[in-house]
């Protein structure tokens, strides 16, 4: 029986029932999930299965304003199901193909067996799918491959282990002593509703997993768990499971008492437990001993103890947080290329959480000064990042867009941190999957003047915020850096190999512009930094007036799609710094004022690369422009029409110097 009418949704409110528009599908169901609470009222997740089936792809959210009355819905109903719900992929297949598709292209090893379960995905349309739980070793990772039920095709890859550099005390050794706390609900192990703590007593190096676990901090005779920091071994140091213990409990409290928010870990029931005293130069939240539920995890280097910093703490268990309120995104290409602004919103709101409890936009300093031996913190949220123009392309790095955007929240006195908790709550609460950077920032305007609607905020306040927003691009980031002003950006290259004669090159994050007004003369590109894997050039892809347009095309044999550029006007090849491209009358193709230029950036890997292939590029353009009054001009005095000059280019100034042009082999292409 469908069940429509939630009754349970809500507080104790006047509203009755959530009015959902009716599901076409006689077997959907929906059910109430999650409810959370904040400043302005309440979200409830509403969970949609297909017989009974998990949807995938589409989350819906019912919000509620603080009388209990329904306010607005977030995310969609599923309308379509696939053609059928018996798959004709069997299990075993599905695990074979997604495991080969993360090892060829993703990592490798097994960090634990694969295993699968059947599930709907609503990403282009309707499919069956094996949902494929794949662990690697090299890197650490964790994904879940989205394998279709009837095709055997590869729909989607999701990340889902996210890692961070971290330590604790009650802050940290840094900058404060060994503190006795009391230690909420434990009896002889260090378990409570919340929190549970062991060490790793079996880790495998090459398999980069942990097999069996142990408590080594007990109560003591005293009825404490009084233990002397040892943060030089690996595997022996009972403080790091108390530390541990106290900061996930400290954390998970907080977020239910402002919230009403509990993790849920199915069979393992709701608290969150940690790993610690194991040989590894990391901490992350994922799954780490292969048993189906994810952890906590902070490992030992030698140098440093990795439990020792509590906002790293704080950081990974926002992870869990985010994980079941944002339907994180996939990963995804599209039209403009490669789109990371999930991944950087995830890690930019865990850091986020952590600075509003630590009160510091420093992330991470114990573990910096002893692990690398001069940095102050491996973060500092201190500095304002902008959006489009610092964006990297790679999560923790393009987390400090977000992250600082949070610490000028936080530090702003209109603000602080409460307001500051209460305005990202409820804007990741209304996040729609395959969130980006532009949704993000408007969310929090948004939930900014929900609050100011009900009372909880002012007007001054909502200034502030909008303010704040706009001055680091957030208020309307889009996906194109521009170069007119001077600045250089660097950008992650990322992905770039042959296989059977293919040439897998992963766009990067970010296209570029350079205006050409009425007057321009000559346009220039140049890359002033190129640092990574030998072999591994770039192609520059170019086209006047519009941004470069991708096509998502299949990749191998795994089913994989990625964004190739389809509709530019021509491209130019190149394997190291210098001018890449100059344009003036005299070019073939010619500059044509009036119009702006983009540009688009993919890897592309030379004869001597063999597999992936990394390298960070920083490029620069300018733009010579005489004003067209003072511009010699042709026999039409038109500048902007035809090639943009006639026999009057010669007396242009810099034309003499500019007529070889394109200096790494020119191609023309452009589509009808």
């Amino acid at each position: 029986m469908m069940r429509i009418a939630l009754l349970s949704l809500l507080l104790s409110s006047p509203a009755a029932a959530l009015e959902l528009p009716a599901p076409t599908l006689a077997e959907l169901t929906v059910t109430p999930g999650l409810q959370t609470t904040w400043l302005g009222g309440s979200f409830v997740q509403v969970e949609q299965r297909l017989a009974d089936l998990p949807v995938h792809g589409t989350r819906l959210r019912a919000e509620y304003d603080p009388r209990g009355e329904l306010r607005a819905l977030h995310g969609d109903l599923l309308d379509m199901g696939p053609f059928s719900l018996q798959p004709t992929v069997p299990r075993a297949d599905a695990i074979a193909s997604a495991v080969a598709a993360v090892q060829a292209e993703l990592g490798t090893g097994e960090l634990w067996p694969p295993r699968a379960e059947l599930g709907v995905l609503a990403r282009r349309g309707t499919h069956l799918v094996w949902v494929v739980e794949v662990g690697t070793v090299q890197p650490l990772g964790h994904q879940q491959v989205f394998v279709d039920a009837h095709d055997g095709s590869l729909h989607a890859v999701r990340p889902r282990l996210f890692t961070a550099l971290g330590n604790v005390y009650p802050t940290n050794p840094e900058v404060s002593d060994v503190a006795t706390v009391e230690l909420n609900d434990v009896t002889n192990f260090l378990v409570n509703d919340y929190a549970r703590v062991a060490s790793c007593s079996d880790w495998s190096d090459e398999d980069t997993r942990c097999y069996a676990k142990e408590s080594q901090a007990v109560v003591g005779a005293d009825g404490n768990f009084l233990y002397d920091p040892n943060p030089l071994s690996e595997t022996d140091d009972p403080f790091a499971e108390v530390h541990m213990f106290h900061h996930l409990d400290l954390i998970a409290r907080w977020f239910e008492d402002r919230f009403g928010f509990r993790t849920d870990f199915g069979p393992a029931g709701r608290a969150v437990e940690g790993i610690v005293n194991f040989g590894y130069a990391n901490a992350f939240f994922g799954d780490g001993d292969g048993d189906g539920i994810p952890e906590v995890s902070f490992g030992q280097s030698g140098a440093a103890d990795f439990a020792y910093d509590a906002d790293v703490v704080y950081h990974e268990f926002t992870h869990a947080v985010f994980g079941q309120i944002v339907e994180t995104g996939f990963g995804r290409f599209d039209e403009w290329g490669r789109d990371v602004g999930a991944g950087g919103l995830n890690e930019g709101t865990a850091d986020l959480f952590a600075m509003i409890l630590t009160g510091d936009p420093l992330i991470g300093e114990y573990a910096a000064g002893n692990l690398w031996n001069g940095p102050e913190a491996i973060r500092d949220l201190e500095d304002d990042r902008r959006c489009p123009d610092h964006v990297y392309g790679e999560t923790h790095h393009d987390g400090e867009i977000w992250g600082s955007f949070g610490w000028n929240l936080i530090d702003h006195p209109a603000i602080g941190p409460d307001l500051t908790a209460d305005l990202i709550f409820g804007a990741i609460s209304s996040w729609p999957s395959e969130v980006n950077w532009g949704v993000a920032g408007r969310s929090v305007v948004e939930t900014a003047e929900t609050l100011v609607a009900d009372g909880a905020m002012t007007n001054e306040q909502l200034d502030v915020v909008r303010e704040l927003a706009e001055a680091q691009g957030l208020d309307d980031c889009g996906r194109v850096v521009r170069l007119d002003d001077g600045a250089e950006p660097t950008q992650a290259m990322r992905g770039g190999f042959r296989q059977d004669g293919e040439v897998f090159a992963m766009p990067l994050a970010n296209q570029f512009s350079l205006d050409a007004p009425a007057g321009t003369v000559a346009l220039t590109f140049d890359v002033v930094g190129l640092e990574g894997t030998p072999g591994l050039g770039y192609t520059l892809h170019v086209r006047r007036g519009e941004h470069i347009v991708h096509d998502l095309v299949p990749f191998g044999n795994n089913g994989w799609e990625v964004a190739v550029p389809a509709d530019f006007d021509f491209t130019v090849e190149g394997s190291d710094v210098g001018t890449v491209l100059e344009l003036d009358a005299m070019s073939d193709p010619p500059l044509e004022p009036g119009a702006t230029y983009f540009f688009s950036i993919a890897p592309r890997p030379e004869a001597t690369l063999q597999g992936f292939g990394f390298a960070d590029i920083t490029v620069a353009g300018s733009a010579e422009i005489v004003p067209v009054e003072e511009a010699p001009l042709g026999d039409d005095d038109d500048l902007e029409g035809g090639d943009g000059c006639s026999s009057g280019c010669a007396a242009l100034p810099g034309a003499g110097f500019l007529a070889p042009l394109m200096l790494f082999g020119l191609r023309r292409r452009r589509r009808s």
